[in-house]
């Protein structure tokens, strides 16, 4: 595990600040933990090996401990330079996996902030063979 501090101050709405958040890197579980005041948050962002050959990844989980300060994206930019990998996320319209892989419709306007930065690779639309043949036909 390797830890890296963050020169970033949480404004809280209250108009509290906190002190900062240091990110912890967990190679085996392919995680990147939250510290504050040296204890781990509830919240990470985890990941799976999706690809070896090309070294890419899947976002599984991405919790922030304060939303809309930029601790996601660091989180994001701490995984990719400890790794050297890709981060990729499942299609926009897979709304359920098995693995919790999927995007909840609230996290989606992250996620297109992040491909426009260039920090998670774009998703590829589904062609339209392949959508009739995972849609349910109501008739």
């Amino acid at each position: 595990m390797s830890n890296v501090k963050l020169n970033k101050a949480a404004q809280l709405r209250t108009g509290e600040r906190r002190s900062m958040y240091e990110l912890e890197f967990d190679e085996q579980e392919l995680a990147v933990y939250f510290i504050f005041e040296g204890e781990r948050c509830n919240e990470f962002f985890s990941f799976d090996d999706w690809d070896d050959e090309r070294n890419d990844f899947l976002l599984v989980n991405m919790f922030s401990p304060e939303p809309r300060i930029g601790l996601g994206r660091d989180a994001l930019q701490y995984f990719i330079a400890a790794t050297g990998g890709n981060i990729h996320v499942r299609d926009r319209w897979m709304t359920d996996s098995s693995d919790g892989s999927h995007v909840l419709p609230d996290a989606w306007p992250f996620v297109e902030r992040m491909m426009a930065e260039g920090l998670i690779i774009p998703h590829s639309e589904p062609d339209e063979a392949e959508f009739e043949e995972n849609s349910f036909n109501e008739f």
